[in-house]
């Protein structure tokens, strides 16, 4: 009997079509395969999709490149090359899966290990969605660069914009071209990794004021900036290149003046300064026998857990000092009494404790129990990650920014924030604010030109052609990262020298 003709689907799995590679590495492939797709994507082999085995193999390839990535950007921390700032609207990465094994030579491995598993690679290959963030001429040659620039092992880094639905998708209805937003990132991708720590706020419109002779851009429109890096490998090497893209992100400024909505905290958490999603239509806002809104709406739990039991004697105090005209004391434990304050609350027609007889506005019956009402200064405390320090004698450092690393399970340092800063500032601690700030944390020496203020590199200014006027000095390794990154943004940031008997 002849034997049935067999497809090129089960050929394939016959023989590896891109030969034999060596027993241990793809053990290890398979290993890392399984493991992804059970704790990483969460399926096992009965339910999974072909999607969720690409982006198995994905992450298993992403494993090869992130020690190489990091030790990458170590070996520039250390020898602190010249970099290369290439900005593009458009990188027309194409397929990652792909070109990412084949710079690292794993290509015939993974083949083989997909194969012992009963799956064909190049299936898997053709589920990856090109990267929508070009399609042109410009976009390609920008990623060849890139490309290039890891093959040579440059430092280089690649900035641009992470577009949400790419350019635009192509289809043909009726024998006519019709544009669809490209929706790539629907299913995630995996070989970006997010640094909402690096989150950066991006004013557009506004005005400009001047004050006195400086100048003040107010009235502005907020939108943050979060980037996303992505690994670059470059051919034969060890390099790993980042190409960095930013996308935006919604403010979450409410202006409770202009909109009169409700802003309801929560605080099960102990953190105060968390707000809900919770925006009460004004119709719906509970009110007093007065007719009188709330504003802010504060959680009792929040009291205890946070220890401000003194802004209760605040809400007090201030609710009898409306009513006489009078200012009163609120510090818990040395101000005013309670007794005190809820006689003046009882004389003008009030509970002695301060609570109101409040009424829903959704269902216009009273609430069952009394609230506390009244007024009371809010202060709002802007707690942004990026403006706290980290500083300490010794450990290790940051790769990027060079200052102490963050937590003390990474041996980090303490955490210099607004108000401990402030505080020091206060008692005129500047030598202390030095050495904490600067001397243990990232100083460096750098070479500044005293004619035009530019860095300089070894003594040499480049743009005076000169050394004549150049100085050396310490800074912040931040600061200094800071004015390059501004110059590569065509943002020429000077610096203003004078001696230090001349200050």
């Amino acid at each position: 009997m002849a034997a049935k003709p067999q497809t090129d689907h089960d050929r394939r799995k016959q023989i590896s079509i891109r030969g034999i590679a060596p027993v241990e590495n793809v053990v290890d492939l398979k290993k890392a395969f399984n493991r992804h797709l059970h704790y990483t994507i969460v399926k096992d082999r009965n339910v999974a999709t072909p999607r969720d085995y690409y982006l198995a193999l994905a992450h298993t390839i992403r494993d090869h490149l992130v020690g190489r990535w990091i030790r990458t950007q170590q070996h520039y921390y250390e020898k602190d090359p010249k970099r290369v700032y290439y900005l593009s609207l458009e990188f027309y990465m194409g397929r990652t899966l792909a070109n990412t094994m084949v710079n690292l030579g794993i290509q015939s491995s993974c083949d083989e290990a997909l194969y012992q598993l009963g799956l064909d690679i190049e299936e898997l290959e053709e589920i990856e969605e090109d990267a929508g963030l070009g399609n042109g001429g410009l976009g390609r040659l920008a990623a060849c660069f890139l490309d290039s620039m890891a093959t040579l092992g440059l430092a280089a880094y690649g900035y641009g914009i992470r577009y949400d639905y790419g350019i635009f998708a192509q289809k043909i209805e009726n024998g006519w071209q019709v544009e669809e937003p490209d929706e790539w990132l629907r299913y995630g991708n995996p070989w970006e990794k997010a640094r909402p720590e690096y989150v950066l706020p991006i004013n557009f419109y506004g005005r400009v004021e001047d004050n006195g002779g400086k100048k003040r851009w107010v009235d502005t429109q907020v939108v943050f900036a979060m980037p996303y890096d992505s690994p670059i490998p470059g051919y034969g090497n060890n390099t790993v290149n980042t190409m960095r893209l930013w996308s935006a992100k919604a403010s979450s400024n409410f202006d409770l003046k202009f909109c009169m909505y409700l802003f309801t905290i929560d605080d099960f958490s102990h953190y105060q300064q968390w707000v809900c999603g919770l925006i009460v239509p004004q119709e719906d806002m509970p009110f007093t026998d007065l007719g009188i809104c709330p504003d802010i709406i504060m959680n009792p739990h929040g009291y205890p857990s946070r220890m401000t039991v003194g802004k209760l004697l605040e809400l007090m105090g201030s609710k009898a000092g409306v009513l006489d005209g009078k200012f009163h004391d609120g510090t818990a434990f040395a101000g005013d009494k309670v007794a005190d304050l809820s006689e003046d609350l009882v004389r003008h027609g009030f509970n002695y404790l301060g609570k109101d007889y409040v009424t829903s506005g959704i269902t216009g019956e009273p609430l069952s129990a009394y609230i506390f009402f009244g007024p009371i200064y809010y202060q709002k405390l802007k707690h942004m990650v990026m403006d706290k320090m980290h500083a300490r004698s010794k450990g290790p450092r940051a790769v990027l920014t060079r200052q102490p690393t963050e937590g003390r399970a990474r041996d980090g340092g303490l955490r210099l924030g607004e108000m401990e800063r402030d505080c020091l500032i206060g008692y005129g601690a500047s030598m202390l604010l030095l050495e904490r700030l600067m001397i243990s944390s990232d100083s460096f020496v750098v070479d500044v030109c005293g004619q035009c203020g530019l860095l300089c590199y070894s003594g040499w200014c480049q743009y005076c052609k000169s050394s004549r006027n150049v100085s050396t000095l310490k800074m912040p390794y931040a600061c200094k990262l800071l004015f390059q990154e501004l110059q590569s943004m065509n943002i020429v940031p000077r610096l203003s020298l004078k001696r230090y008997n001349e200050v």
